[in-house]
């Protein structure tokens, strides 16, 4: 109907959702496609936290869509950047395909360490407070982690089963971190290739973020 009325610049907007979706005919027009970059589930569900959520994802990936915000899988603005030393990934260590040419290590380091450890992704961070989160929550993984290896024996077989488990179905509970951890925690050295493999190809983002994790927890 907009092209009908002799409009050429075009924004479409993709919400998603289940039934025949017809192929817009951008020909002969400037057409910017925004589409939802996170799976929400049901359109209708009109649960208040679910919409709020929504909407907030909405107006992210315009905002990225249209070159305002940065980021491959979390949103990041303009703003400030921890001062860090970042050195180079080991030859046989990558990034996720999605990566492959962006420029800026802080940049790539910091959306691995921050898939890693699940950090919430609808939300709006520069590179200071992306990093501030990453913080956190190893600090939070590290502490439950100790917990559980000093809650008792019975307790860590049971979860030393349910792990193994996971490395068969391909269906971890927690963190991909906290997974990692688990698997040098709980089970012998002998398994650890295999294991460690298996998850990594799961989460392709985990090599790159366990290099930049491993830093972090070297500090003073």
């Amino acid at each position: 109907m907009a092209r009908k009325r002799g409009y050429r610049r075009l924004i479409v907007s993709d919400i998603g959702g289940l039934g025949r979706n017809r192929r817009v005919e951008t020909e002969g027009s400037l057409t910017a496609h925004i589409k939802s970059s996170i799976p929400m589930g049901w359109v209708f569900d009109f649960d208040r936290d679910f919409l709020k959520e929504f909407r907030l994802l909405g107006y992210l990936d315009t905002l990225r869509s249209f070159g305002r915000l940065a980021g491959y899988f979390y949103f990041i603005g303009p703003g400030k950047a921890p001062d860090l030393s970042l050195a180079p990934l080991p030859e046989k260590v990558g990034f996720p395909r999605e990566m492959e040419h962006e420029r800026s290590l802080l940049h790539k380091y910091l959306e691995c360490a921050a898939l890693v450890l699940e950090i919430p992704r609808i939300r709006l961070y520069d590179y200071q407070s992306l990093f501030d989160a990453i913080d956190e929550k190893l600090i939070e993984e590290e502490g439950k982690i100790e917990n559980l290896v000093k809650s008792g024996e019975d307790r860590i077989k049971a979860t030393g089963n349910i792990l193994r488990e996971s490395v068969k179905t391909g269906v971890f509970n927690g963190s991909p971190y906290y997974n990692y951890r688990m698997i040098e925690e709980l089970l012998p050295a002998s398994a650890w290739e295999v294991t460690k493999k298996a998850l990594a190809k799961i989460h392709p983002e985990l090599p790159a973020g366990l290099y930049f994790l491993e830093g972090l927890g070297k500090r003073d």
